[in-house]
């Protein structure tokens, strides 16, 4: 399995596009799974999805070592701006925060005090 889709699987790794990335990946899992089960064989889909797995997981890692990426392709010596918007929202929660890094936000909020601390809604 190694060195019929190496390359192919390589390929699909390193897009750059998150969603087109997994669909690639998936792509390639589909003609493997197309190959190597054999009922007959006893050789399951969950046998050859697990062999799969491993081989992505070796193949990724071997990227990121010769390649300086990760899984994201993000470069592994490089430093990225992270922004943080600090505010309160209309209720006054203490602690509201929205972080921002090139994907989705995230909104978190933690208040703090009784129930008779509560403002009325």
């Amino acid at each position: 399995m190694i060195a019929k889709y190496e390359d192919e699987l390589s390929e699909a790794a390193r897009n750059a596009d998150k969603i087109e990335r997994r669909d690639a990946i998936k792509a390639v899992r589909n003609k493997v799974l197309e190959e190597f089960v054999d009922e007959e064989a006893k050789i399951t889909d969950r046998m050859v999805k697990s062999a799969f797995e491993d081989f992505q997981n070796d193949l990724m890692r071997k990227l990121t070592l010769t390649q300086s990426r990760c899984d994201e392709s993000w470069i592994r010596t490089g430093v990225r701006n992270i922004s943080i918007d600090i505010g309160l929202p209309a209720q006054l929660s203490h602690g509201s925060v929205v972080p921002a890094r090139g994907g989705p936000g995230l909104y978190a909020s933690c208040t703090l005090g009784t129930l008779s601390d509560q403002s009325p809604s």
